[in-house]
């Protein structure tokens, strides 16, 4: 299931980053079709055999986020130590789990209902959060979380520490290089885009306003909104086409236990 899950990822990030170099380079639809992993999921179900693709997809997305709540629960690769960073590991796993498991049921309620899934969710939450008497705080310790945790891909594509997940001696030396290439490259730029994700919830939590909260689809938004916008956005595109095929690399070379 976990690499089942992997490789599934990886196919949504791919196809995300190759939609926005089509959007920006006038090969695609147009600017609807920036988007995030929702605007892949949909443009998945409008391919010949697109119920029997989103199925494949949401079961994969489910097959994820099983393995990522096994890892918050259980961590049976030993990655969360005791103290706070453990702690954060595994709350940032589960919440991953979560965000997957909500996106296959998307998946699979397009294959089934037709329904198509829409962006908007962090909005959708932020807006009930704000709401609260707490609301305000919470929203910005969620957006402070999550620019550490890009940051913390950053650190993780400057230090090349995603090596030691890997079998690396089963790769051929051609494999090993540009394994680590895509991870490096792909990891940089899937954290400057969770970056941006992250300023917008604090934004949203300070100011009071659902709609400054925005996903994957609204940073890449941003990005193109900005000087020389078409340039980064292709840029960071292209970045998360490597992250899809870093995740396909630890589909097949991730040590993955066999028990817990």
């Amino acid at each position: 299931m976990a690499r089942a899950g992997y490789l599934t990822k990886g196919v949504v990030y791919v196809l995300i980053g190759v939609l926005a170099i089509l959007a920006v380079t006038g090969a695609g639809s147009g600017a609807g079709e920036i988007g995030g992993p929702e605007t892949a999921v949909r443009t998945i179900g409008e391919q010949p055999f697109g119920q029997v693709l989103l199925t494949i997809v949401g079961i994969g997305l489910f097959a994820y986020a099983a393995w990522r709540l096994v890892q918050a629960i259980m961590d049976p690769e030993r990655a969360a130590f005791d103290g706070a960073k453990g702690v954060a590991k595994r709350i940032g796993w589960g919440v991953s789990g979560v965000l997957h498991a909500a996106l296959g049921v998307a998946a699979l309620q397009m294959a089934f209902e037709g329904r198509t899934p829409r962006e908007g969710g962090s909005q959708s939450w932020v807006s009930e959060v704000l709401s609260w008497s707490a609301g305000p705080v919470l929203v910005v310790i969620a957006g402070a979380a999550v620019i550490l945790f890009a940051l913390y891909e950053i650190y993780r594509a400057w230090t090349i520490d995603f090596t030691r997940h890997l079998k690396i001696t089963q790769m051929t030396p051609t494999e090993r290089r540009w394994s680590i290439r895509a991870g490096r490259i792909g990891l940089f730029a899937r954290g400057v885009v969770f970056v941006i994700v992250g300023a917008g919830i604090v934004e949203a939590g300070l100011n009071a306003r659902p709609g400054e909260a925005q996903g994957v689809g609204g940073a890449l938004r941003d990005i193109a909104q900005q000087p020389y916008g078409a340039i980064l956005l292709i840029v960071v595109a292209i970045g998360l086409v490597a992250y899809g095929v870093f995740q396909a690399v630890e589909s097949r070379y991730r040590r993955i236990p066999t028990r817990a």
